[in-house]
């Protein structure tokens, strides 16, 4: 069947781009990948920000503020160093709902990666019905996962935070950027995979096919014919003789 052949082949391929996005969203989780040095001072209330380390379950911006004359960072109890803006600051629940961004992602692929292995697609010889089952699972874990996470990172590009303290933490995080290449990436493995196997199930078989099964049967044509053929010969071991007809005297 010419749309299941070299199919472990992509498969292998498309399970490679889902490894390197698990170890993408793994160190997102870890905060190895979300590391922003942003040293440098800041316009906004005489504040230089040291790190911005960024992890699954905290935010914490270690940064040296100059409160002389910033009362309102002194009435939110703000220290002049140290890690700052967990739940005091305003801006905190911004960045709360940010963790269901790489929440998303991890579901995402969990769906992604439970789909092939219900639909029985890592074998070598998928049959018809696997086929059909892994392009429909994979496009809404795939292509709905795709359109939530850019919905959630469009409606947190455009929150505006309350403070210029957080306004400075939220541009040098830079996550327009990030994400852009995020879901470029994300878009690339699970998207384009889903649509070519749709077009690889729907398009008809090529010319090369067709000539390559028009000569099996050709070849199986002539072998049959070559057995036919053998059992008119002499038997094996068996002499050939001529039988003498009697001639008329």
């Amino acid at each position: 069947m010419g749309k299941v052949k070299d199919f472990l082949a992509r498969g292998k391929l498309y399970h490679g781009g889902l490894c390197l996005q698990l170890m993408a969203t793994i160190l997102y989780l870890t905060g190895f990948s979300t590391n922003y040095w942003a040293v440098g001072t800041v316009q906004a209330n005489s504040t230089e920000i040291l790190t911005v380390n960024s992890g699954l379950f905290q935010y914490c911006v270690v940064m040296k503020v100059d409160l002389s004359n910033s009362p309102d960072l002194q009435a939110m109890g703000a220290k002049a160093t140290g890690c700052h803006w967990h739940d005091k600051t305003p801006c905190s629940d911004q960045y709360k709902k940010m963790l269901f961004l790489p929440i998303l992602v991890l579901v995402t692929l969990t769906l992604a990666f439970l789909c092939p292995i219900w639909a029985n697609c890592i074998t070598t010889r998928p049959t018809e019905m696997e086929l059909k089952a892994n392009i429909f699972c994979f496009m809404p874990a795939g292509g709905i996962g795709f359109f939530v996470i850019l919905l959630f990172w469009i409606g947190t590009k455009n929150l505006e935070p309350t403070d210029d303290v957080c306004d400075s933490i939220y541009r040098n995080l830079d996550l327009d950027i990030g994400w852009s290449y995020n879901l470029i990436f994300f878009g690339i493995i699970i998207i384009f995979p889903s649509f070519y196997m749709i077009l690889e199930a729907i398009l008809p078989e090529t010319e090369t096919e067709t000539e390559t099964e028009t000569e099996t049967e050709t070849e199986t044509e002539t072998e049959a014919a070559v057995v036919t053929n053998a059992d008119y010969t002499n038997p094996p071991n068996q002499p050939f003789t001529l039988s003498s007809s009697p001639s008329n005297a």
